[in-house]
């Protein structure tokens, strides 16, 4: 039975780095939006009702993140995460849902100092990443893993989901 959950949330390349890419798109759109949409010079360009929508439809998805989270934690589950660079917005925004910020996510021995420190089995463990070298090594180690991706995957080695809901916890 899983009773602990890692993720980690910084590898995700697609929807799911969304902040990140919000963030960036803003800075540049800032400063050059007028220029952009004078030009348009082969660029695809956002009306500020597309960007509405799109910033709209990400905090859904961060509500939705902070409800499984805390659906996780009511049940009995613990929850942890691996620091990360890109969605540092988005950690700090959910950062009092986890229990602990733990190591490197690519040594097998993080996760078995993980397991030792929590004085749990390594299969108790569930680590979710869209990263399929973190998911071996968290393999290795004897945990649980679930690949987090929004496209369908072939050849992966882990379980797949394509949100924290399919994961299906609580």
């Amino acid at each position: 039975m899983i009773k602990y959950v890692l993720l980690n949330l910084k590898d995700q390349t697609d929807s799911n780095d969304l902040p990140s890419i919000l963030t960036e798109m803003n800075k540049f759109l800032a400063g050059n939006f007028a220029q952009i949409a004078d030009t348009q010079e082969g660029f695809d360009v956002a009306t500020p009702n597309e960007l509405s929508d799109i910033l709209d439809n990400w905090f859904d998805k961060s509500a939705e993140i902070e409800e499984i989270l805390a659906n996780w934690k009511e049940s009995g589950l613990g929850v942890a995460t691996f620091p990360t660079d890109s969605a540092d917005e988005f950690n700090k925004q959910i950062e009092n849902k986890f229990d602990a910020s733990v190591g490197s996510e690519d040594d097998p021995k993080a996760f078995e100092r993980i397991s030792k420190s929590l004085e749990l089995q390594p299969s108790e463990i569930m680590y979710v990443s869209s990263s399929e070298d973190s998911l071996d090594a968290a393999q290795r180690a004897g945990l649980k893993t679930v690949r987090l991706f929004s496209k369908p995957i072939r050849d992966s080695k882990h379980r797949v989901a394509s949100s924290l809901r399919d994961i299906g916890l609580a």
